[in-house]
This record gives C-alpha cells, sequence and structure tokens, in this order.
C-alpha cells in the first residue's frame, strides 16, 4: 500500500494527537495525586522551591533546588542543591536523591567559571532517579551559562569495580569526560 503525501501528514497528525492526549493525561493525573499546597508549604519551610515535576515509573517525582548565597563574596551563588522526591501516595513524600555543586568563580570573583560537583547520591538505584537529577541539574546549570562542571568520584564509590563502571557509564551518558582519579569533567557548549 502507498501513501501519498496527505495521507503520511494525516497518519502524522494522528500520532501527534494521540500524544497530545496521553500528555494531558499525564498533566492532569499528577495535580490529583499530589497535595501540592502541602508540599509547597513543607519544601518552603526547609528554603527549597519546586524545580520540576515529572511522572516517573507511574509516580510523580518532585525535583527541588536550594540556594545558598556567599555572606563573604556580596551574597554571590555559593552552592546548589537539588533534591528529589519520590511520591508514593496523595500524602506520603520521601527524599531519594540528592545532588550538591558549589559555584567556582574567576580570581576577581565577576564571573562564574565552573561548577565543582560534590555530591549524587541516591538511594533507590538503577530506576532512573538519579539521570533525572542529572537532567535538572546540568539544565539549570546552562541557564547560568557555566562551561564547565567537574568533579571527582568518591572513594567510596569506586572500591568495587562493578559499580565503577556502572558510575563512568551514568557520567559518560551525560557528556562527562572520565579523567585520571576519577576525577569527571564536561565541558558545556
Amino acid at each position: 500500500m502507498m501513501f501519498n503525501c496527505s495521507d503520511k501528514l494525516k497518519l502524522k497528525i494522528d500520532n501527534q494527537k494521540e500524544e497530545l492526549s496521553a500528555l494531558y493525561k499525564t498533566a492532569d493525573t499528577v495535580p490529583q495525586m499530589l497535595d501540592i499546597k502541602k508540599f509547597t508549604q513543607t519544601l518552603n519551610s526547609r528554603h527549597e522551591e519546586i524545580f520540576s515535576i515529572v511522572m516517573h515509573n507511574g509516580k510523580p517525582f518532585i525535583i527541588t533546588i536550594e540556594l545558598d548565597y556567599s555572606s563573604i563574596h556580596n551574597g554571590l551563588l555559593s552552592c546548589i542543591s537539588f533534591y528529589g522526591y519520590i511520591v508514593e501516595s496523595s500524602s506520603l513524600l520521601y527524599r531519594d536523591n540528592d545532588l550538591y555543586a558549589q559555584i567556582k568563580y574567576n580570581n576577581l570573583h565577576t564571573k562564574m567559571d565552573s561548577v565543582f560537583l560534590i555530591d549524587n547520591t541516591g538511594h533507590s538505584r538503577n530506576q532512573g532517579y538519579g539521570s533525572l537529577m542529572m537532567k535538572a541539574f546540568l539544565a539549570y546549570i546552562r541557564r547560568l551559562r557555566v562551561k564547565k562542571v567537574n568533579g571527582e568520584l568518591a572513594w567510596v564509590d569506586t572500591k568495587d569495580p562493578r559499580h565503577e563502571k556502572l558510575l563512568h557509564h551514568f557520567y559518560k551518558k551525560f557528556g562527562f569526560e572520565i579523567l585520571p582519579n576519577n576525577q569527571i569533567q564536561l565541558n558545556i557548549e
């Protein structure tokens, strides 16, 4: 059976309508599952703000951000913390992932030079939550127009060669280069 251009276009439009319909259903499901006002009050008491809410593995996953500012260097942004919360039910929210990074400035403290990834932890392994956190982190870093992210994989995480290999795979997936002594580096264009 051969399709002409109008048939292909109609098929493409129908597929896009189905995708949009699925997205709308998901978008409607999230607010129904969450008591956003209650969670926002809880998070604000911790000085966190919601960065994004993603449906993942059939549950909402809330990513929050907390910014710390330097008291020494004229209130410049000094640390970024991302927290990932898994929502089990409308009343149960628990923190599963943490990602911490420190901002490095040039010598005059006039421009962000790089970001040092201090720690990236999660309790639920191989569930995709770490990837969601890293995507959020990198999206935020790009907004800051920082050109380099570096860090060091902790000895405790790399003492098992199998776990070290998984970590290397994880960071390479996001474009990081693995350097000697488990240093990691990402140049952002």
